[in-house]
């Protein structure tokens, strides 16, 4: 028995003697912080053949495409030394990373295969507003179209906040916005706004319905000064007249508006009647039309008196088949629908 395990623990030294080993410099690599904009990094881990025979990389996983990585591909003698090539790849991947990539070989000392890792953080690359903003005044950008639609508030209320993201694309001068021809109900803020070199900042816009005279739409043009330039930022807005004071009889006695339909098709026709009835016990008063398209007009040049129990016809076109989407208002005195609106479509 004792000759059988002598010779089973001198069989495997003999084994250890002559097996492969490998031997890594390091297991981890930390890149710290790198930019999306710099493009791939790398790093070499480099190994030694530790054994007496030679060492084999068969296979290196990454475990993400963002990761690839090359290695010595031919045998490596012993005491010679190998490495394998992790690259990462920061495009469109901006935060911190922690990856891995899981070593096999011919290395009869592993327990389990060999794992390197490679982290790090990424910084995003720095935003190109000449691009992302498209308008511009002078060094302003605004990054999105400056035509700002408030949906319908009522006349005692005040619209939700817009917002205009907007950004100082010099590289050495700040910049000051300013604005003209403002309507007392639009409120912008901050009322003057300064912003440093490759600075971002926002403007804010609400409409006070209280302080605007004029019911259904109405399309506003606000200058825009940045020193000595000048541009136009477009607020269409819509405000709807309510009757607070009224109840009890005086609601119930009231016009009540019926109309067709909310949607019409000027695809086969430049023109069409809109139809508008009366089904409450005193006169509707159809006050007033207007568009957020300026090619659709109607034969309307005073305040309409409809009857109860009567209808009226307008007639509506478009001077420009090519260009007859939008849509049409129409302001009563039904308590319970003040501002009429029709979508036009062309389909």
């Amino acid at each position: 028995m004792k000759r059988v395990s002598v010779f089973l623990a001198a069989s495997i030294a003999a084994i250890s003697l002559n097996a492969q080993s490998i031997t890594f410099n390091e297991l981890v690599h930390d890149f710290g912080v790198i930019r999306e904009e710099a493009g791939p990094v790398s790093h070499e881990f480099v190994f030694t053949n530790t054994g007496d025979n030679p060492l084999v990389i068969s296979k290196v996983t990454p475990a993400c495409g963002c990761t690839v990585s090359s290695w010595t591909k031919s045998p490596v003698k012993p005491g010679e030394t190998g490495s394998i090539i992790a690259i990462y790849t920061p495009l469109n991947r901006v935060f911190p990373f922690n990856k891995a990539l899981t070593v096999a070989s011919n290395a009869v000392d592993q327990s389990a295969q060999t794992v390197l890792t490679v982290k790090g953080s990424v910084l995003p690359k720095p935003e190109n507003y000449r691009i992302t903003y498209r308008d511009s005044v002078g060094d302003l950008r605004i990054k999105y179209l400056k035509e700002l639609s408030f949906p319908k508030i009522t006349m005692r209320a005040r619209s939700s906040e817009l917002s205009l993201n907007v950004a100082n694309v010099s590289e050495t001068e700040p910049i000051t916005v300013e604005y003209e021809n403002v309507p007392s109900y639009v409120i912008i803020s901050p009322k003057t706004l300064t912003l440093k070199p490759r600075e971002k900042g926002n403007i804010k816009v609400l409409i006070d319905g209280n302080k605007r005279e004029i019911f259904g739409f109405v399309r506003d043009l606000v200058t825009i000064k940045v020193g000595e330039k000048r541009g136009t930022m477009s607020i269409g807005s819509v405000v709807a007249e309510e009757f607070p004071s009224l109840s009890g009889p005086d609601w119930d006695n009231g016009p009540r508006v019926k109309v067709g339909g909310s949607v019409i098709n000027l695809a086969k026709a430049s023109s069409t009647s809109i139809e508008i009835s009366n089904t409450g016990k005193s006169d509707l008063i159809i006050a007033s039309f207007t568009s957020d398209n300026p090619n659709l007009l109607a034969n309307f040049n005073k305040s309409i008196k409809v009857k109860p129990g009567k209808s009226t016809n307008i007639k509506l076109e478009s001077k420009d088949p090519q260009k007859s989407t939008g849509n049409v208002y129409f302001t009563t005195n039904d308590p319970r629908n003040s501002l009429l609106k029709y979508q036009i479509i062309n389909k």
